[in-house]
């Protein structure tokens, strides 16, 4: 039996975790469109991003059918989205960490070779 709380509490999880779903889609596409010109590593978090938004989709659509009906299958269809989505959501912050880490060696390495350069082109004039 269903109680009254646990029906709000499916319906509120309903709600927002389509909407946060649908965002992540969408901010998913958008990460992975402007980092296309990186190639695939670039895009890999925005796909990421979507794959893990779909999950977070099923998993509000589980809900939904959830607060409607007492059967089985919605629960454990919600419980298998939502554990999917999170090991996604690992992934995608893994690919984060990684890009920014290989951003920052890049920056280190591109000032290294900068502050060489500049120190070839100082003239000493010691007359």
């Amino acid at each position: 039996m269903m109680t009254e709380s646990l029906r709000n509490s499916l319906n509120i999880i309903s709600k927002w975790g389509k909407a946060a779903g649908i965002l992540i889609i969408i901010t998913g596409a958008f990460t992975a469109l402007f980092g296309l010109p990186l190639f695939v590593i670039g895009a890999a978090p925005g796909v990421l991003m979507i794959v893990s938004g779909v999950y977070l989709l099923k998993s509000a659509s589980s809900a939904s059918l959830m607060s409607k009906e007492v059967s089985e299958e919605p629960h454990e269809s919600m419980l298998e989205n939502y554990a999917t989505f999170i090991k996604w959501q690992v992934f995608y912050l893994g690919a984060n960490v990684v890009l920014v880490l290989l951003f920052i060696i890049f920056f280190i390495i591109l000032f290294c070779i900068g502050a060489v350069a500049g120190y070839n082109e100082i003239q000493y004039n010691f007359e």
